[in-house]
C-alpha cells in the first residue's frame, strides 16, 4: 500500500507542478483575452494579477517538488513522516484539482501502512 500512496503523491506533486508552471507561464494578454467580467469592478489591472499568479505558481512549484520527494520515500518505504508531509503537500499543491484528490488518497494509504516502514 505505501508504493501505490507514493505513486499517487507523486503524480499529486507533477501535476501541481505543472499547474504551477501554467501560472508562471500567464502573460498578461492572455488575462486581457479572457475578459472575465469580475475584472472590471476591481482596482486590479492584468499585470497585478500576473504578479499574483506568478506568485502562486513558484508557490505551488515548492508544493510539487515536497510532494514528489515524500512520494520518492513512500515508494522506498523509509521515512514515514516525510512521506506524509510529501502528501499533505500533495493534497494541497491541488494540481488541475485531481492532484488534490490523488494527494489525498495517497495520503491516507501512505498513514494506513505506517507498519510497512522502516
Amino acid at each position: 500500500m505505501p508504493v501505490i500512496g507514493g505513486v499517487l503523491v507523486i503524480i499529486a506533486g507533477v501535476l501541481a507542478v505543472i499547474m504551477a508552471v501554467t501560472f508562471i507561464l500567464i502573460e498578461p494578454s492572455d488575462i486581457e483575452r479572457l475578459d472575465y467580467p469580475g475584472m472590471s469592478d476591481t482596482d486590479f489591472t492584468p499585470a497585478d494579477l500576473e504578479g499574483i499568479l506568478e506568485a502562486c505558481g513558484f508557490i505551488g512549484i515548492v508544493f510539487g517538488a515536497i510532494a514528489v520527494i515524500g512520494g520518492a520515500f513512500a515508494l522506498m518505504r523509509k521515512q514515514f513522516a516525510i512521506s506524509v508531509v510529501g502528501g499533505v503537500f500533495g493534497f494541497i499543491g491541488m494540481g488541475y484539482l485531481i492532484g488534490g484528490i490523488l494527494g489525498l488518497v495517497g495520503l491516507i494509504l501512505i498513514i494506513i501502512s505506517k507498519k510497512d516502514f522502516e
